[in-house]
């Protein structure tokens, strides 16, 4: 059974992700991400500490956990299907 997970991402990355220059998130896997599972990105700002109203959907196509030189806990995964939209 897969999740949806809805986590926050900052500039540049979000604008890096939906014009499709990076296919990856690196994260804390505090939530057991995996492969099938689907995110919803949403533009935070960190200076106001506000979310913005736009956001980025995607399906997890592979996790990178366990890796030698990766702090403790964090993991990568690729995002593919991805799809910019807005929300209120």
């Amino acid at each position: 059974m897969s999740n949806h997970h809805t986590i926050k991402c900052v500039q540049p990355y979000f604008d890096d992700v939906k014009h499709g220059q990076k296919p990856f998130a690196i994260r804390l896997n505090d939530r057991n991400y995996q492969v099938g599972d689907t995110v919803t990105l949403r533009l935070f700002d960190p200076v106001t500490q506000g979310i913005k109203p736009f956001s980025i959907n995607a399906e997890i196509s592979y996790v990178l956990t366990d890796f030698e030189g990766f702090k403790e806990g964090f993991c990568i995964f690729g995002l593919k299907n991805v799809k910019f939209g807005s929300h209120c």
